[in-house]
């Protein structure tokens, strides 16, 4: 990690192309932050507020965005493999073209997100994430992703995935 990328963050919210790996941002208020082509990998990002943050292109492998705001953020082309999004909130993102795979989408509310055929979820486990209302989103795609059965979707992709209708 940088420290003046670090500091420059901090007091600016703009860092793009910055070198914030293993950096400690946990609790931290980025809401609308410019981080686009950063360098986040394996970052403390828990309970963060990245809501309306531009992240295109940047690189989060393995961080730690569990319990994290994402609502609305720009996570195009964004690498997220084996990242930590356990309760994290992406409702209404853009999530074009990213990998997930192998990360852990657990009970993290995507509802009304934006997706499209360059995404890879698999191996990403999504039990309890809720995908309704979900742009773009595939049975073949649902079906890569670990636990796939025990994530909440609208009752049309229920059905076409083979799962019984809920009261949820």
């Amino acid at each position: 990690m940088n420290q003046q990328h670090y500091t420059r963050l901090l007091d600016t919210k703009e860092c793009q192309e910055c070198d914030l790996m293993k950096a400690d941002l946990h609790e931290i208020d980025l809401h609308k932050a410019e981080l686009r082509r950063a360098n986040l990998s394996g970052a403390n990002l828990k309970k963060v507020n990245l809501s309306n943050a531009d992240l295109g292109q940047a690189a989060l492998r393995e961080a730690d965005l569990s319990d994290g705001v994402l609502s609305g953020a720009n996570l195009t082309l964004v690498d997220l493999n084996c990242a930590n999004l356990s309760n994290a909130n992406l409702s209404f993102a853009i999530i074009s073209s990213a990998t997930l795979s192998g990360a852990d989408l657990s009970n993290a509310r995507l509802f009304n997100t934006i997706w499209d055929d360059g995404i890879n979820i698999e191996g990403a486990n999504i039990e309890g994430a809720d995908f309704k209302e979900v742009l773009n989103l595939t049975p073949e795609k649902v079906k890569t992703a670990k636990n796939w059965e025990k994530a909440h979707y609208d009752p049309d992709l229920r059905k076409q995935l083979g799962l019984p209708k809920t009261s949820d």
